[in-house]
């Protein structure tokens, strides 16, 4: 990115760079949007929240939506964790995001689609004082620090239901984060709770477990409540195939 490059230019670029994907220049391709993402994110820091301009982009540009879709596809751990810290920072940027991914129309479909933005930038993230949710404060002042995450699952009801590629459910990625509170991870838990008794078929652990991991004892004791038979008889290893498995519990021995 040029000293002088604006915002503008950049979703400029995204429009080259598809060019270029129609073109099957995937190795040269790859390359320029990998160093894209990064300055994508990098402007997106000093645009001011909440101006018409970005919420203009959000809603009307094909092409700033394409620049989003590269972050999630492309981006880096460091590009995935600020992308989703600026996109709670405001409640009226927040919204023409889900507004954006809903007139999407890429190649995936406008829930997955939201789901990766999810689960790879925004359940790390909560929303404190110092963002912009005014009318969601309380009369303390606070506000509740999972809000940008309720606004997701009434958009998107089912999404707690999608999985990644890998076959993670939202629970999983929850759970997984040192950084979702209990408050968020009971949110998705509430919105799907057959999730909890869903084994993550990367760690091989039960949601329970995975929040035990991240010392989130709170969630851990709560999501394990939801089904106590994952520990009635103690979970066993298969050693056919190295994964475990729920021993027969009470009601199982007795046929109920």
């Amino acid at each position: 990115m040029t000293q002088n490059e604006t915002f503008e230019d950049l979703i400029h670029r995204v429009a080259l760079l598809s060019r270029f994907e129609s073109l099957a220049c995937y190795d040269f391709v790859d390359k320029c949007i990998v160093d894209f993402v990064s300055d994508f994110v990098m402007r997106l820091k000093t645009v001011r929240v909440g101006s018409y301009r970005v919420q203009r982009y959000f809603v009307e540009s094909t092409y700033f939506v394409k620049a989003i879709h590269y972050v999630m596809e492309h981006g880096g751990e460091k590009e995935l964790h600020a992308f989703g810290e600026w996109a709670i920072t405001d409640e009226s940027i927040f919204s023409a995001l889900l507004k954006a991914t809903m007139d999407a129309s890429n190649a995936m479909t406008p829930q997955i689609f939201m789901h990766d933005i999810l689960t790879k930038s925004l359940i790390q993230h909560s929303v404190t004082e110092k963002h912009n949710w005014i009318y969601h404060r309380n009369k303390s002042g606070s506000v509740p620090p999972s809000i940008h995450v309720q606004h997701v699952l009434e958009a998107y009801p089912d999404i707690v239901q999608c999985t990644d590629k890998d076959g993670r459910l939202t629970l999983h990625h929850a759970v997984d984060s040192t950084n979702a509170p209990y408050e968020m991870i009971m949110d998705i838990f509430d919105a799907n709770p057959k999730s909890a008794s869903v084994c993550d078929p990367v760690s091989g652990l039960y949601p329970f477990m995975i929040a035990a991991s991240n010392d989130n004892i709170a969630a851990s004791f709560s999501l394990l409540l939801a089904d106590p038979n994952l520990v009635i008889g103690g979970i066993q290893m298969d050693d056919t195939n190295k994964k475990r498995k729920r021993s027969p519990s009470m009601s199982d021995t007795i046929g109920l």
